[in-house]
């Protein structure tokens, strides 16, 4: 007997539907491709129908098209044909870590006066794997080492630093502190003078080290979506299915010492000096937007991108909706189209309730 030749797709190629576009999202390579509607259909609905009965759905008139898109899976490896589809099975979707928290954002400025080392040394205990240090005034570069030797024994694996430009700092003591401490991923230097900024462009350093001269005095200027921060890894991609991108298992100290879920949203619960972090991971309130995924909210639903972008909850376009699209994204899934947020009519109500014009 004759067995069916079925076109599979790699298990970790995964095709996402949105509102106008259809995606293809390579989970193991971050790689996204865009697929039309017809093969969509073909790799989801019609994905245990042999080559010749997917033919046949169309009474035989696309066969050469048909053929085409297959190929262009098939160039970019992202499926194969196989007659033993049964032996081939899909990934399983499921999320979990035994991190109590993966990932925290710790805030410093000059009126700090909690302990770094303390909310280091908490983070290490809930398992907490990756850390972002944001420092909104100038620091010493000793101030830099000291920070970063309280990691030295530490299984925290994944730091990134957010510094204020400093004019006595120059990009060899950034260069040395990625040779030094290889947990560091990225250095990002703001409120950086234009001519500072041109530096970078053509070190060897460049992909670890970003420079804007964007003036950043606060957590204000978080919750930004754009193409550039898209990722399509397994993890992340994961995770979004099932959880919140942003908010889920994630904790912050701000530079007052006041635990939040992210520093830039209003929701307080208590101060570093007077509580300690596992006690807030007990309070069920805190943990109110950590299943709150793309799929459930306004418009992203029905965005191609929604697996691999990461959500805001923080400034959001009605602020008495908690489920209303992020504020700072320009992508409209209805139209394909990407403009320029700040400047969008609808959006302006909400940018002055944040008190976001400055």
């Amino acid at each position: 007997m004759n067995k069916k030749k079925i076109f599979k797709l790699f298990a970790h190629c995964i095709p996402v539907k949105g509102a106008k576009r259809f995606v293809i999202c390579d989970i193991q390579r971050n790689d996204i491709y865009f697929v039309n509607e017809e093969l969509y259909d073909m790799l989801t609905k019609y994905k245990d129908y042999s080559l010749e009965e997917v033919k046949a759905l169309y009474d035989n008139e696309y066969d050469v098209e048909i053929e085409q898109n297959l190929d262009y899976l098939i160039k970019h490896e992202l499926g194969f044909y196989t007659e033993e589809s049964d032996l081939f099975l899909e990934i399983n979707h499921h999320w979990e870590r035994p991190e109590s928290i993966t990932n925290a954002i710790i805030e410093w400025g000059k009126s700090s006066t909690y302990s770094m080392k303390s909310v280091i040394d908490q983070l290490e205990l809930l398992g907490c794997k990756q850390i972002e240090l944001r420092f909104y005034d100038t620091i010493s570069s000793q101030k830099l080492i000291d920070t970063l030797r309280l990691f030295e024994d530490k299984r925290i694996r994944n730091i990134y630093l957010y510094v204020k430009y400093a004019e006595d700092i120059n990009l060899d003591f950034y260069q040395e502190l990625l040779l030094k401490y290889q947990r560091l991923g990225q250095i990002n230097i703001h409120s950086c003078p234009e001519n500072f900024r041109t530096q970078i462009e053509k070190n060897k350093f460049s992909e670890h080290i970003k420079l804007t001269c964007k003036n950043i005095v606060d957590n204000s200027h978080c919750g930004i979506v754009n193409e550039r921060f898209f990722l399509s890894n397994q993890d992340l991609f994961f995770e979004a299915l099932n959880f919140n991108s942003c908010l889920h298992r994630k904790i912050s100290i701000g530079v007052d010492g006041i635990i939040k879920n992210c520093p830039s949203m209003a929701d307080a619960y208590g101060n570093i000096k007077d509580t300690t972090l596992e006690k807030v991971l007990c309070l069920s309130e805190f943990k109110q937007h950590w299943s709150i995924t793309k799929d459930v909210i306004h418009v992203c639903k029905d965005c191609e991108f929604r697996y691999i972008c990461v959500d805001c909850r923080a400034y959001i376009e009605n602020p008495t909706d908690i489920y209303s699209k992020p504020l700072k994204c320009g992508y409209n899934p209805y139209t394909t189209e990407w403009s320029e947020w700040s400047t969008n009519p609808i959006k302006q109500r909400a940018i002055e309730y944040y008190e976001l014009k400055r």
